[in-house]
């Protein structure tokens, strides 16, 4: 997976706004919103296996338990998530996931305690038939 950083601070977003997390910020985005805060998340990044993110999660959270998965677009590396988020439960975290919702999470929710999903409007730039979901609301 390539990672942009993992860094500690607090969550800015959601009903966990205020509470000490751990992020891990990875590359590659779906879309292209005008107005991004996280350009630099749409190119680059580190490519680092699964065991060397969670090692560095792990150094980097100390004895906070809760993650926060962001991006770009997070849902892009579902499949790496997978086996990431398993481990990460197995030490009791509290997961979130930052999401544009353009994506099925299929078999993450498992392992995600909360999304927080953050729809694009007709001001981000983007086609309509790019930024719509289909899940969960069955919209096609």
């Amino acid at each position: 997976m390539r990672v942009i950083e993992i860094f500690r601070s607090w969550q800015g977003e959601g009903p966990n706004a205020g509470k000490e997390a751990v992020f891990l910020r990875l590359a590659l985005c779906n879309l292209r919103c005008s107005w991004c805060d996280t350009k630099y998340s749409w190119l680059g990044g580190t490519e680092m296996s699964i065991h060397d993110v969670y090692d560095a999660l792990m150094k980097t959270a100390g004895n906070v338990r809760h993650l926060v998965v962001t991006g770009g677009e997070p849902l892009l590396w579902r499949r790496e998530l997978l086996p990431l988020l398993s481990l990460v439960k197995a030490r009791d975290f509290f997961v979130e996931i930052e999401t544009n919702g353009t994506l099925r999470p299929g078999e993450l929710v498992k392992y995600v305690d909360e999304f927080n999903v953050s729809p694009k409007l007709s001001n981000s730039g983007v086609s309509v038939r790019l930024r719509l979901m289909s899940w969960p609301l069955g919209i096609s």
